[in-house]
């Protein structure tokens, strides 16, 4: 297992302000958890990562790249049920039962890191503080998919993609993803049309709609936000289900950034790569 992780703040891990921005958390509290946390594993794009007869008993936190939750209907189609992003924990569900209803795949090349569910259990049961540090991040998986739910049976195409593209990018910058304004695109036409239960060529109609409107533009993989008070207005899209909240040292900034910059600021940022 590689070194302990140290709280002075510096070089965070995506992992390390997750925990820390859901909710008041003391950085010190949260370490035994990300000391559990020791080997890497890397893979390549579309590649499994876990299911029910994969990494059964290992809990899975992506680091780098993009991966996706998803379930396979009888006749082929695909839900993508979660994108996930660096920070997110890939298979929450076997810390309770070794049976997921789920696939994780990659959509990029990914670093994940991994711990044993039995021993991250151990040490739940040994500390309160710890055990609510890792339900918080549960907490929040199950409010995205409460909002996801909402967007695929009431929100019109136009609002569930704005709202989508909103998500992603609160997403991003609370684990230092995303610059002021804009974000790198990793994932494809066809796989943001999985998540948001529509067709491809819908997604591209749509985007050429939130484009024309003035309230994003997209060139290559880089999206930026040019309407950012416009876009949540259209997308009917408030923050407070992701639960961001932050303690100390990154996380704390990066939450202050969300609450003080929900108005984007004026000056844009080259896109991040």
């Amino acid at each position: 297992m590689p070194g302990t992780i140290q709280s002075d703040g510096r070089n965070e891990s995506p992992f390390q302000r997750r925990l820390q921005a859901i909710r008041c958390i003391d950085g010190i509290s949260v370490l035994p958890i990300l000391n559990l946390f020791g080997s890497e594993r890397q893979f390549g794009g579309k590649r499994e990562i876990a299911s029910e007869a994969i990494a059964r008993n290992r809990i899975m936190v992506l680091i780098d790249g993009w991966a996706c939750r998803y379930r396979l209907l009888p006749d082929g189609r695909r839900q993508i049920i979660m994108l996930l992003l660096p920070g997110d924990v890939c298979n929450p569900d076997v810390l309770a039962c070794s049976n997921t209803s789920y696939t994780v795949m990659s959509l990029t090349p990914c670093t994940v890191i991994e711990a044993d569910a039995a021993e991250l259990r151990s040490l739940m049961l040994s500390s309160s503080k710890i055990a609510q540090a890792w339900m918080n991040l549960i907490f929040a998986d199950t409010a995205m998919l409460a909002e996801r739910n909402a967007c695929l049976g009431r929100r019109s195409a136009r609002e569930h993609l704005a709202h989508f593209l909103c998500e992603l990018f609160i997403r991003l910058r609370r684990v230092g993803w995303a610059n002021s304004d804009n974000f790198v695109m990793r994932a494809t036409q066809e796989e943001i049309a999985d998540t948001l239960g529509l067709t491809a060529v819908h997604v591209n109609r749509v985007l050429m709609v939130l484009r024309a409107e003035g309230l994003v533009s997209v060139h290559g993989h880089c999206v930026t936000i040019l309407d950012w008070a416009r876009l949540r207005v259209r997308a009917g899209f408030e923050s407070r289900y992701l639960h961001i909240d932050g303690a100390g040292s990154a996380a704390r900034d990066h939450a202050n950034a969300f609450k003080a910059g929900e108005a984007l600021l004026s000056h844009s940022q080259p896109c991040l790569n």
